[in-house]
């Protein structure tokens, strides 16, 4: 009993160590992406914290991309009771993420994320919830930008 479990254990370590596992949401240490220009449409708020986190090298040479992002935030209720108060509540936001060189596109593409949450009495911590919903949505979209980038 004790030899099987020895030789399972050991199949099991050989196989861990040799499947070539890498985190999908790694840090990327570098990106060979230089942006020279950037353009931003639709909700600024969003769009500097998505161009803060994806960390692209700016520099102010022709030579390199221009970035263009379109971000749009919708809070749409989904639900509600018998007198017609809202009980839940579904947020999206969506951004398209464009990246140009020499005025052609080299890539493009959406993305998109939502979340639906019930409604709170207290209307202060309705709004904080859904600030920190933006910023998991905000963040989660930025790590799907990242890799897409690189």
């Amino acid at each position: 009993m004790i030899k099987k479990n020895n030789y399972l254990l050991i199949i099991f370590l050989i196989l861990i160590s040799a499947c070539g596992y890498e985190p999908l949401n790694k840090n990327f240490s570098e990106s060979n992406i230089k942006i020279s220009k950037k353009t931003f449409s639709g909700d600024t708020k969003i769009n500097r914290t998505i161009f803060k986190k994806i960390n692209l090298k700016e520099t102010e040479d022709k030579l390199g991309y221009e970035l263009k992002l379109n971000s749009n935030k919708i809070i749409d209720p989904i639900a509600k009771d018998k007198s017609g108060n809202v009980t839940k509540y579904k947020t999206t936001i969506t951004i398209v993420v464009e990246l140009i060189k020499n005025k052609k596109t080299v890539k493009t593409r959406s993305f998109s994320k939502n979340f639906n949450y019930s409604n709170l009495s207290n209307k202060f911590e309705l709004k904080k919830f859904q600030d920190d919903v933006d910023t998991n949505l905000i963040n989660s979209i930025s790590r799907d930008i990242k890799i897409f980038l690189n």
